[in-house]
């Protein structure tokens, strides 16, 4: 039972870092839609964006 408390507990620690690495994925893609909307835009008209 021990081991399996370990176990699950090191998957939770998996997938926490799993989470982590998404989130910062998230807001690297965020960014770069960001920069990418600004350009396009900034290229056809400026919308205050």
């Amino acid at each position: 039972l021990i081991a399996e408390k370990t176990a699950l507990k090191e998957k939770n620690d998996e997938l926490e870092a799993l989470k982590e690495k998404n989130d910062e994925l998230e807001a690297l893609v965020a960014g770069l839609e960001r920069r990418l909307a600004s350009t396009s835009s900034a290229s056809t008209s400026s919308n205050g964006l």
